[in-house]
């Protein structure tokens, strides 16, 4: 039997929470390859979970990098914060080019989803069907791009991201 003993601490915790995000992001992914239910909705919070993972660095690099980022921050949208910290830490980033050209891809993505509204789809054709098949539905944007090809490259460029 242990016999406790009360004893005074100090306990200093820093929480990187980007990486928890990303994690979340290659998860989800490897989920989504591996198995067939819900397959969907592993690669939709993989690649929405890129984009929080993006914005938890970006925070996370501009309070270490961009002076004055606690007043900054919260008037920033994720293209002028990185904006910012490249301005910092590496003036010559071409944004046009992989990995970065993903980067507002991977957040108009996420607006596409968080501030999303409800609509309807309409769509008229003709095709040839099985007696039981339907035809396709119509899908929205954010729904087309959701694929295994297009999850992947968006964390491979988050990744590259955040090492950069």
């Amino acid at each position: 039997m242990s016999h406790k003993t009360k004893s005074k601490y100090t306990f200093k915790r820093t929480i990187a929470t980007y990486g928890y995000l990303r994690s979340i992001s290659w998860i989800a992914f490897r989920r989504a390859s591996q198995q067939r239910e819900g397959r969907f909705y592993d690669l939709m919070t993989s690649m929405l979970s890129c984009a929080f993972t993006l914005e938890a660095f970006l925070n996370h690099v501009g309070a270490l990098k961009v002076p004055g980022w606690s007043a900054l921050e919260r008037t920033l949208g994720p293209r002028d914060k990185l904006a910012n910290i490249l301005r910092e830490v590496d003036p010559g980033t071409k944004l046009n080019k992989r990995p970065f050209s993903s980067f507002l891809e991977i957040f108009r993505f996420r607006d596409k989803l968080v501030h999303g509204k409800t609509i309807t789809l309409v769509v008229t054709g003709e095709a040839y069907l099985d007696k039981d098949e339907l035809p396709p539905p119509p899908l929205a944007k954010w729904e087309r791009i959701i694929n295994p090809a297009i999850a992947k490259r968006f964390l491979d460029d988050t990744k590259a991201i955040i090492i950069h």
